[in-house]
């Protein structure tokens, strides 16, 4: 006897259909780590007791005097558990595939290197929200013991919250990094934030002036515009890193710095001084990093990269020799177009002000970005005589740190009782970087400022204008693949 076929009573899948593959994947991992259960119930833990000691001394009428300690255990622990131990878990987001060899298998599927990234970040920054979310309860519940304002408290959980996500993003990409790099930049970082909080104390106690344009960083508002572009500038430097050969992810950085930069000249001509030195003060690391990125990269051989610029035609190819291609060549000239757009805002703060720079200050400043231009694409000479060399960041590192030691010893030798100054920095003279270490802190010195323009700047002239020639044989060779990227361009469509 048949029996009519019943409906599947199989449990529903624990996630939505929709959800990326790599999100669910390192949802479960994640969830199932000894490091997020340990934070979450550390953290209910702590809460529990800091509630439970804080009724305590309100039952026994001590409250008063004890509550600036509960509210600083309170905070302390959620900077711990939000800034640090979360956002940390990234450190190992991408080197962890490398080493168990399972980041090949993930590429093989459909998912971009973005895609891949974004996930990571979306699953840890989803962990902390749900810390985030456990802690609110307790956050209300300081409501009731008095002295609270709740909506304040509300405010700094989300800057908290906000603040996590980029750290996090930061994390994902070190996480591509070698482990020496990780560490060099965690420590940078942590001496960046002590210096930071010292600088802001300082303005806080009205010991330095002009902190208007710091307090612009402080508002949520500044933080609501900036920090969304800090998360997609890091993952995208993070996919990078793991992306594949057909993947152009240097024209998206750069796109995305230039347009950041291009804020620096409107915020001069419109005289909104406090903003634009704030909007510089928040994104000059990501500039710095994309700017040496672009100068020590490798140019492609794969000509399917090239296709998405090459259809656009003359303007297409003309973008992509400036700054959309990847490689040292264009990077270069992207260096340009951001140093453009620093004289630009120069030149629109000079004419706007009411007391305009004298003659010898403008021609000072100018020296500066010339001196400047220089020792930025400097390095750029020594990689061209290492084409193999694999950790190429390594090298324009060190050759700016011993260009910085030449001019830190130069330096030495003319305070000299025996020394003569001009002869001590004409060392400086084929040296860019020395040279402009030089004139910042001799600015002020005329005969040495017309040393400079003898001698130091026809340098730095020849050193920009020996790699603007290079870059135009680079683009020789790139016609070739540009020519093989219109043919696939102009290829009809297969029929299926």
């Amino acid at each position: 006897m048949t029996t009519a076929s019943s409906p599947s009573l199989s449990p529903p899948t624990d996630f939505a259909d929709w959800l990326s593959p790599i999100l669910v994947k390192e949802l479960r991992q994640g969830l199932k780590t000894r490091v997020f259960v340990a934070t979450f119930i550390i953290v209910q833990i702590v809460m529990i007791v800091l509630m439970g000691l804080q009724l305590i001394s309100l039952a026994n009428g001590v409250g008063s005097g004890t509550s600036g300690a509960f509210e600083g255990f309170f905070w302390g622990f959620i900077w711990i558990a939000i800034l640090l131990l979360m956002p940390a878990r990234g450190l190992s987001a991408i080197s962890e595939e490398t080493k168990a060899n399972t980041l090949d298998l993930v590429q093989l599927t459909r998912l971009s290197a973005f895609r891949i990234v974004f996930g990571k970040w979306v699953a840890l920054t989803t962990q902390t929200l749900m810390i985030l979310a456990s802690i609110l309860p307790y956050a209300v519940l300081r409501y009731f013991f008095g002295g609270v304002d709740i909506v304040e408290d509300l405010k700094n959980i989300a800057i908290l919250s906000s603040v996590s996500l980029v750290l996090t993003a930061g994390t994902i990409a070190l996480s591509t990094a070698h482990l020496a790099v990780r560490i060099i930049m965690v420590v940078g970082a942590f001496m960046a934030y002590v210096v930071i909080g010292a600088f802001m104390s300082a303005r806080a106690f009205g010991v330095m002036s002009g902190g208007s344009s710091i307090q612009y960083i402080g508002e949520w508002w500044f933080q609501l515009l900036t920090l969304p572009i800090y998360v997609l500038t890091l993952l995208e430097i993070a996919a990078s890193k793991i992306a594949t050969a057909s993947e152009n992810h240097a024209a998206k950085k750069r796109s995305l710095a230039l347009l950041l930069a291009l804020v620096l000249p409107i915020c001069a001509a419109c005289q909104w001084n406090d903003f634009g030195l704030a909007w510089f003060t928040s994104f000059a690391p990501v500039w710095i990093w994309i700017v040496v990125e672009a100068l020590c990269e490798k140019s492609s051989d794969v000509p399917s990269l090239y296709v998405p610029i090459v259809r656009r035609g003359t303007l297409g190819k003309l973008a992509g020799r400036l700054m959309l291609y990847p490689g040292w060549a264009s990077g270069i000239f992207f260096t340009f177009l951001l140093i453009l757009f620093g004289v630009a805002s120069f030149e629109f703060s000079n004419l706007r002000s009411g007391s305009p720079m004298k003659a010898d200050e403008v021609l000072a400043t100018r020296i500066f970005f010339v001196l400047f231009t220089a020792s930025v694409i400097s390095p750029v000479i020594l990689l061209l005589f290492m084409p193999r060399a694999k950790q190429r960041m390594w090298f324009y590192v060190l050759f700016q740190l011993l260009t910085g030691l030449i001019y830190l010893v130069c330096s030495i030798s003319a305070d000299l009782p025996t020394g003569e100054r001009t002869l001590a920095y004409r060392w400086l003279a084929p040296f860019p970087t020395s040279a402009l270490l030089a004139s910042l802190q001799k600015s002020n010195d005329l005969p040495l400022m017309s040393f400079y323009l003898t001698t130091a700047v026809p340098v730095a002239v020849l050193v920009i204008l020996f790699l603007i020639v290079k870059a135009i044989l680079e683009f020789r060779r790139i016609r070739v693949l540009e020519e093989h990227a219109s043919l696939e361009a102009n290829k009809p469509p297969v029929a299926r």
